[in-house]
């Protein structure tokens, strides 16, 4: 999403789903919840593994990640790329402790 080619349209079509409620169920359904749900699959992996706490609540931790980047996608318009997403997982990492 860091590239004109990929960010742009995806912004329209965010923009869009606004103001049309079938697009807004369209886009949850076949993109925002297909990808929620491997984040939450590889989170559950993480505490079968001891990686992560065994509290941790995977739908909070996918909202903090993703309302981060979504805001940067949106909002502002800074970069979202792999240095972004590493600041991320260290500001998030005292949570992430087992």
């Amino acid at each position: 999403m860091n590239t004109p080619e990929a960010r742009l349209p995806f912004v329209a079509l965010v923009a869009a789903a606004q103001h049309d409620p079938e697009l807004a169920a369209a886009l949850r359904e076949r993109f925002i919840d297909t990808r929620r749900a491997g984040v939450r699959e590889l989170i559950a992996t993480g505490i079968v593994d001891g990686q992560l706490p065994t509290d941790l609540d995977a739908d909070i931790l996918i909202d903090l990640i993703y309302g981060a980047l979504y805001y940067r996608l949106l909002i502002s318009g800074a970069p979202v790329d792999p240095a972004y997403a590493d600041q991320l997982i260290e500001a998030l990492s005292p949570i992430l402790r087992t």
